[in-house]
């Protein structure tokens, strides 16, 4: 997966060695370039976690709610066992648009 769509913004998603050259992070969001970065190095189960966890900051971001980072860890925890243990759920949630 290369874009995701966050409210009616395009992010695109890359894979990369360094996510933030000041300090170690899994992933980041930059809002002001729409791009969303994963470590590459993490097994497929991380980076699909953290890709949720840094969507979720898009969310955020562009709903205009406030979470504790703590709260959107369990969030992106959360709903990427959900995805992963039940994979019709995307094409059963398109069947119902």
């Amino acid at each position: 997966m290369n874009q995701v769509k966050i409210g009616h913004h395009e992010y695109e998603i890359e894979e990369s060695e360094s996510v933030n050259k000041f300090e170690p992070r899994k992933g980041e969001i930059d809002f002001y370039n729409r791009k969303i970065r994963i470590d590459k190095d993490m097994t497929d189960a991380d980076k699909r976690e953290t890709l949720i966890h840094e969507i979720l900051h898009g969310l955020e971001d562009f709903m205009g709610f406030e979470l504790e980072e703590s709260e959107i860890r369990k969030l992106g925890c959360g709903l990427a066992m959900v995805f992963v243990d039940n994979p019709q759920l995307f094409s059963y949630l398109n069947e119902r648009s």
